[in-house]
């Protein structure tokens, strides 16, 4: 059971980790847009 829950962490902070880095992205193309208009 231990070792389930830990991947289920496991799987839930990667998830998080990509969303974060996927809006982060946004925000700088967001604002790599904005200086090149």
């Amino acid at each position: 059971a231990n070792d389930l829950d830990h991947l289920v962490n496991m799987g839930a902070n990667t998830v998080v980790i990509k969303q974060r880095k996927l809006g982060e992205s946004l925000l700088s193309g967001k604002a790599y847009n904005n200086e090149s208009a």
